[in-house]
């Protein structure tokens, strides 16, 4: 956990039946751009490394691999965070 005692904004409810209707879909869609928009502005979460990896990733679930083996580029955002933040 990056952030403990960071509230995140949870994200809206799934629905199995109806799920691809047009006014379940926009509402579902509106509601996770506005948990999104909240996480990205929040004053900590708008400096987490694993969230900047999640918006601005083409392949995240590749990337969030590498991070957790330690190797490509989110394992070396990752270090540049870590020594920003012990002022390396």
């Amino acid at each position: 956990m990056n952030n403990p005692g960071v509230v995140v904004p949870p994200s809206p409810e799934k629905q199995v039946v109806g799920r691809f209707d047009y006014n379940f879909v926009e509402s579902r869609r509106a509601a996770l751009e506005r948990m999104l928009n909240k996480s990205a502005t929040h004053f900590i979460l708008q400096h987490d490394v694993d969230l900047k990896l999640f918006l601005e990733s083409e392949a995240f679930n590749v990337d969030i691999k590498h991070k957790e083996n330690g190797s490509g580029l989110a394992a070396v955002a990752a270090a540049a965070e870590a020594s920003d933040l012990w002022g390396g």
